[in-house]
This record gives C-alpha cells, sequence and structure tokens, in this order.
C-alpha cells in the first residue's frame, strides 16, 4: 500500500488519533462496529489478510470474554437470563461488557496499524 503511508507524519497522527479518541469517548454501539470494520480493513490493508485474520482470531474470543465476565461483576439490568447462584446475569449487562470488549478491540486494532505505518523516523519528525 503506497497511498496512506505517504502522508505527512503529523496528518497520519491525527487521523490515528481521531480515530482512537472517536472509538473510546463515543459509547454507539453502531459506532463501534463501523470503527472495527475500518481498523480491521486497515489493517488488512498495511499488514495483509494473514495478519488481520490473526488479530480477528484474538479478538473475538476477548469480546466473548467480556461479554461474560461484565455480568459477574455488573448486576445492574431488567431482563435477567439467568442466575449463578444468588448473582443475576442480566441481558443488558452482557450487551455493556460486549461493547466494552469491541470498543478495546477497535483500539487495539487502530494502534496495530498506527505501529506499521507511523515508523520511528516519523514519530521523530512529528515531535
Amino acid at each position: 500500500m503506497r497511498g496512506f503511508p505517504s502522508f505527512h507524519p503529523a496528518a497520519l497522527l491525527l487521523y490515528f488519533l481521531a480515530a482512537a479518541c472517536l472509538t473510546m469517548f463515543a459509547a454507539q454501539p453502531v459506532l463501534l462496529i463501523l470503527s472495527f470494520v475500518g481498523a480491521l480493513s486497515l489493517l488488512a490493508l498495511v499488514k495483509g489478510a494473514g495478519a488481520a485474520g490473526k488479530s480477528l482470531l484474538f479478538c473475538l474470543p476477548f469480546l466473548l470474554l467480556m461479554a461474560v465476565v461484565n455480568p459477574l461483576f455488573n448486576q445492574q439490568g431488567e431482563t435477567v437470563l439467568f442466575r449463578l447462584g444468588s448473582l443475576p446475569f442480566t441481558l443488558e449487562s452482557a450487551l455493556y461488557g460486549f461493547s466494552v470488549g469491541l470498543m478495546l478491540a477497535d483500539v487495539m486494532l487502530w494502534f496495530q496499524s498506527f505501529s506499521r505505518i507511523m515508523t520511528a523516523d516519523k514519530t521523530l519528525c512529528v515531535f
């Protein structure tokens, strides 16, 4: 890929900061899904489809783990799916855990692309 990494380092830094900040601070599920698709697409272009697939294989179990673990610590919600002893496992807390896991996976994918595109020379040029 020749076009995007050849931009000025300051523009690249602003792009990645905007993408990461928008992903972290806007907790909208549709935006998180779009960010995931964008980050995975950029990673596939920069590193190749094989490396993006490996990153995806790491992210999916992480997402499921967050969706399962969050209801164990956060019992807020109306829709109780089942109970583990006296702890209610609610649908809302599971979806919130999935959303938080997706946000963390998005940021990890963005920074994988960032580390591939922003070399040490480009970082020195900016700072």
